[in-house]
């Protein structure tokens, strides 16, 4: 998917104000949540094929469920996506 200047401008806010944006995107009072990192997301490429970067995923603990960990992949997108269930499912069996 080629990159645009809307996908550049949201990733660098959300990772200037991660807990702020993911808390009123994920819909929690806040302090409900701990930021733990980003995680790196590069998938082992075939030889011969472009490297595999999934979005935006953040390593949170849930604070109300004793530091229960959560992985949570962050999209922006400007116009609706008929494919975006099925990338998010790409997520949750490694980046395709």
């Amino acid at each position: 998917m080629p990159e645009n200047i809307y996908d550049q401008a949201c990733r660098y806010l959300l990772r200037q104000c991660a807990v702020p944006l993911l808390t009123w995107l994920l819909r929690l009072p806040p302090g409900q949540l701990d930021f733990v990192e980003w995680l790196d997301t590069r998938a082992l490429p075939w030889p011969g094929q472009s490297d595999r970067i999934c979005d935006t995923v953040a390593h949170l603990r849930d604070r109300v469920l004793d530091g229960v960990p959560w992985a949570v992949p962050v999209e922006f997108q400007i116009d609706p996506d008929p494919l975006m269930f099925g990338r998010g499912l790409n997520y949750l069996r490694g980046c395709e």
